[in-house]
């Protein structure tokens, strides 16, 4: 009976909703966020896994936060069309609201504390007014990221700019306001500086407009060599489709080293975000593809998921990687292509292996052609490829190319190929340059049916087909 009792009793904690939690609907949504204060909304489906561990971590955020802020709820299941206004395409979504305006999404973790903070991050004010060094002084001290206003009076233009972004950037930046030129003197009048635990200051340089400052802020919160850590993915996250260098260090890379290579990335920082590891024994330097006589530390930039690598047979230092930064932005640096060995035999009972080097050959060929994109490490694919290589055994022929790749370990062109998860099956039909997407079973049968509706020629079956059956 104990037992039983305590299984309900997870269940009722799982499933529970805070008495304070409004329920949204299209009835009272504008109602609810048009009013005074911060409204914080969570968005969500009944049949998200992650939504159901999300809501009693929500239920007591809103128990908590009760008499200071209104935690409210969308059922996506329901309201469609709110969330669809919203641009929700992924569960569950915490949007936070003030006064009927989306000010800012959360994106931390999806436990009560993190949401509680976050919450009391956007009702505390939106600056500082610091009238003495002590002040400001004690500021840095207890934020890991300050952004200081220095202006003659809220009224100025740049002042203006910055009080219209504070919304957006206020659970990253405490946003401090000096009007006084003899506080914090190195900083000028009418700047924008932002100051990073651990990291020189940062100042904005671009002109007075949302968009730039915007750029600045977003990449700002990260060093100019910067490390991945919990607190900095979701700002690199934020960067993923900037042009980002990756500076793969070696054992022995001494300080002042690291100093004057810091020196580069902060010139090239409005172009290229410059990011850190240990080169030598990272998978990055793997993933990426260099050689194995790689010399380090390395350097490789890298964009729209091609890699262009600094001239790996000498160590990169600050005077190298200025100059390779500059022939890069010039257009005169070629990427890198990452390929596994070409296999001496390719195809074998009726499947083709294509690797980096071969691949774009194969679709030239301008033969039907269908391509497995797997990965080693893939649980989903180690159970398709049993079934595949039956496939390939049964249908496979001069006019039907049915292969595999290893899209972890080989480059490809993502623009045909839209792979943002393993396995992906694609099928381009003979004499065709369009990829086909498969989402069908992964069975022999529905493979084949589809290469029949497909193909633009016939294809027959090989004699010793004993269970494949007939295209």
């Amino acid at each position: 009976m104990r037992s039983v009792l305590l299984f309900f009793a997870v269940l009722i904690a799982l499933t529970r909703a805070s008495a304070d939690v409004v329920e949204l609907t299209s009835k009272n949504f504008d109602e609810v966020i048009a009013k005074d204060g911060i409204t914080f909304i969570k968005f969500f489906t009944t049949w998200c896994g992650y939504c159901k561990k999300a809501a009693p971590e929500f239920a007591n955020a809103s128990d908590i936060l009760k008499d200071v802020a209104t935690l409210a709820e969308v059922d996506c299941d329901k309201e469609r069309n709110i969330c669809k206004r919203f641009e929700v395409n992924g569960y569950p979504k915490f949007l936070l609201f003030r006064k009927g305006v989306n000010i800012s999404t959360f994106s931390g973790q999806r436990v009560a504390s993190e949401m509680v903070d976050y919450v009391k991050v956007q009702m505390a004010s939106d600056t500082n007014s610091v009238s003495s060094e002590e002040e400001f002084e004690k500021v840095k001290s207890e934020n890991p990221r300050v952004c200081l206003i220095k202006t003659k009076s809220d009224e100025t233009e740049l002042a203006k700019l910055v009080n219209k972004l504070i919304p957006k950037y206020k659970a990253t930046y405490r946003f401090v306001v000096i009007n006084d030129e003899k506080v914090s003197p190195d900083d000028s009048m009418e700047s924008i500086t932002v100051y990073r635990k651990g990291d020189d200051k940062e100042v904005f340089d671009g002109n007075l407009s949302s968009e730039a400052l915007s750029t600045f802020l977003d990449k700002a919160p990260v060093m100019f060599i910067g490390t991945l850590s919990p607190e900095s993915i979701p700002f690199y996250s934020k960067l993923s489709h900037e042009k980002i260098g990756i500076l793969l260090m070696g054992s022995e890379t001494t300080d002042e080293r690291i100093a004057d290579l810091r020196l580069v990335a902060k010139k090239y920082r409005n172009k290229i975000t410059v990011i850190s590891f240990e080169g030598e024994s990272n998978e990055v330097s793997k993933n990426i593809g260099l050689p194995e006589d790689t010399k380090y530390p390395a350097f490789v930039l890298t964009h729209d998921n091609t890699a262009y690598p600094h001239p790996t047979d000498i160590q990169a230092n600050s005077s190298t990687i200025d100059a390779f930064m500059q022939k890069y932005l010039n257009g005169e640096v070629k990427p890198i292509q990452k390929s596994q060995p070409i296999p001496e035999e390719p195809t074998k009972d009726g499947l083709t292996i294509l690797v980096g080097k071969t691949i774009d050959s194969y679709i030239k060929k301008g033969k039907n052609l269908m391509i497995f994109f797997n990965a080693p490490w893939c649980g989903h694919c180690n159970k398709l490829h049993p079934i595949y290589d039956e496939f390939a055994k049964s249908h496979g022929s001069d006019n039907l190319i049915i292969s595999k790749i290893d899209g972890t370990a080989n480059d490809f062109n993502r623009t045909m190929f839209n792979v943002n998860g393993f396995p992906t099956i694609y099928f381009i039909p003979a004499g065709s340059q369009e990829a086909m997407f498969y989402n069908g079973k992964r069975t022999v049968e529905d493979l084949a049916a589809f290469v029949k509706k497909h193909m633009k020629e016939p294809v027959e079956p090989k004699q010793e087909d004993l269970e494949g059956g007939d295209l």
